[in-house]
């Protein structure tokens, strides 16, 4: 299992601002978990493997909210390694068409690719950690698919699934809103 730093060079968060988000989770005595994820894809960020590890150093729990297209086997050692808690891919589309579309181009097939990966690396290692979820987000476009993510999260070896509404930041998106 091998910690990997990568190439894609999306450094929103400094390590100077980490390092007070750090110092500040330390002050917290009943924190108990700390989810990356929100706007933007976590595995992006060049240091993020750094920053799981300098949390999970913390003794508490971490979840990491992915589009799960970076999700490759190096990261997936990683994840394994650190001891992190959760992976939540975000799945918002359950055919490859309605997932393109979406996802503005990605494949649903490199995604359940990397899941499946993430799965035999957790297997070869002898952990069911990080637990896996599945994130959908509920759009008009894809709301028929809702019936359809038991079975996927199924198949993919989710324990958990979450369906949610979106917050559009744009016209576009408010139009998808259901």
């Amino acid at each position: 299992c091998v910690r990997n730093v990568w190439e894609e060079p999306l450094e929103d968060m400094s390590a100077a601002t980490f390092e007070r988000v750090l110092e500040g989770l330390q002050g917290l005595p009943e924190l108990r978990e700390v989810v990356f994820g929100g706007y933007g894809e976590p595995f992006g960020h060049p240091r993020i493997l750094d920053y799981l590890a300098a949390i999970k150093d913390l003794g508490v729990k971490i979840s990491v909210s992915t589009n799960g297209i970076l999700l490759s086997e190096e990261r997936a050692r990683a994840l394994v390694e650190l001891g992190v808690d959760g992976v939540n891919v975000s799945l918002d589309g359950t055919d490859p068409e309605t997932y393109a579309d979406v996802r503005r181009g990605a494949r649903l097939e490199t995604v359940m690719e990397n899941v499946e990966t993430l799965n035999r690396v957790k297997a070869d290692c002898g952990t069911p950690f990080p637990r896996l979820g599945i994130e959908f987000v509920a759009l008009k476009e894809n709301e028929t698919q809702i019936a359809e993510l038991p079975e996927a999260a199924r198949e993919l070896g989710a324990n958990r699934e979450l369906v949610s509404h979106v917050l559009p930041h744009t016209l576009e998106m408010a139009e998808e809103a259901l």
